[in-house]
C-alpha cells in the first residue's frame, strides 16, 4: 500500500495485489495440462479522487514494476512518487479506502 505524491502533494493511494496464474495449455477436464505459473500485479489506484485498476502482466512488465516500486515511482499517464506505508497503516487504508480486509 502506498501514498502517491505529485510535486510533494499527496494525490492518491496505490494498492498492489499479487496473484498467480497458469494458462490451460491443452486437454480438457481432468487431463488438462497447464502452463508454468506466473505472477501478475493488479494495481488499484485512487488518484485525484477517482478509482481505476490496472493489470501488470508478463515477466518484463512485472520486473519493471518491481524496479519502479523499489525506486519510489509509479506511472499512470504521469510519473508519481510513491511512499510505501507501514503494515499497520496499510491494513487501515486497505479497509478505509478500498474496502478490503486482507
Amino acid at each position: 500500500m502506498g501514498r502517491l505524491y505529485r510535486n510533494g502533494t499527496e494525490v492518491g493511494l496505490l494498492l498492489v495485489r499479487v496473484d498467480v496464474r497458469a494458462d490451460q495449455a491443452s486437454g480438457h477436464w481432468w487431463w488438462t495440462k497447464w502452463s508454468p505459473t506466473y505472477d501478475y500485479f493488479w494495481e488499484w489506484v485512487i488518484l485525484d479522487d477517482k478509482f481505476s485498476d490496472h493489470v501488470v502482466a508478463g515477466r518484463d512488465g512485472v520486473e519493471q514494476a518491481l524496479r519502479d516500486y523499489a525506486a519510489g515511482r509509479f506511472t499512470l499517464g504521469e510519473t508519481l512518487r510513491v511512499e510505501w506505508t507501514t503494515a499497520e497503516d496499510a491494513s487501515r487504508l486497505r479497509q478505509d479506502a478500498f474496502g478490503v480486509d486482507d
